[in-house]
């Protein structure tokens, strides 16, 4: 709840926060909104001290109280927090990324790769 609040109220959270390699920090972030995503919760929010956005599972932050400062809201990276939250799922986790050209046109490479049910549109 106090997420919740802080996020509604505009107030800088400062919280306990375990990885998922166990490591853990303490955060101060301006949270902007918590976001439902599989079978998580995730708070999204400006992490003051890397100058950064940043994403956090709700399980794994444990909330100081009381609140900092209130802050005026920042604009989300490209304006969508789910958006965001999204690419930090996919593409930001992977410890290798890589770049790679197929030789097929976009019609072929899509039928190869889309689940049935998105193709059945």
């Amino acid at each position: 709840m106090a997420t919740s609040d802080a996020c509604h109220r505009r107030e800088r959270l400062r919280f306990d926060y375990t990885d998922h390699h166990g490591e853990r920090s303490v955060r101060q972030v301006e949270p902007h909104a918590l976001v439902s995503w599989g079978r998580h919760w995730y708070l999204v929010g400006w992490d003051t001290d890397r100058d950064d956005w940043r994403s956090f599972r709700v399980d794994r932050l444990h909330p100081r109280v009381p609140t900092g400062p209130r802050f005026a809201r920042r604009d989300p990276p490209d304006g969508d927090v789910t958006a965001y939250l999204a690419w930090q799922l996919f593409t930001g986790a992977w410890a290798v990324r890589a770049t790679v050209t197929v030789h097929q046109p976009a019609a072929v490479v899509t039928e190869a790769l889309a689940p049935p049910a998105e193709r059945a549109g």
